[in-house]
């Protein structure tokens, strides 16, 4: 997780946004199946991706460049 700033998300939910989590708690639902893999997801910066697009950037430095390519694949 980045020590600078790390950043709250929001889970998108057809008309309606649950939050803000951190990355871990976001995790922790996905762990227990309380959320699926392919729900929406926006970052407090605005990106916008999928649980497991989440998940695969442990680091929490994907910029929305990379996130539309790996959206792309």
């Amino acid at each position: 997780m980045r020590a600078d700033s790390p950043y709250q998300y929001h889970l998108l939910l057809a008309d309606r946004q649950l939050g803000p989590y951190d990355r871990r708690t976001i995790v922790g639902m996905h762990v227990r199946k309380l959320i699926d893999a392919t729900l929406a997801v926006q970052r407090s910066d605005g990106h916008r991706m999928t649980v497991a697009q989440l998940l695969a950037d442990r680091f929490e430095m994907a910029d929305g460049e990379s996130l539309q390519r790996q959206a792309a694949s």
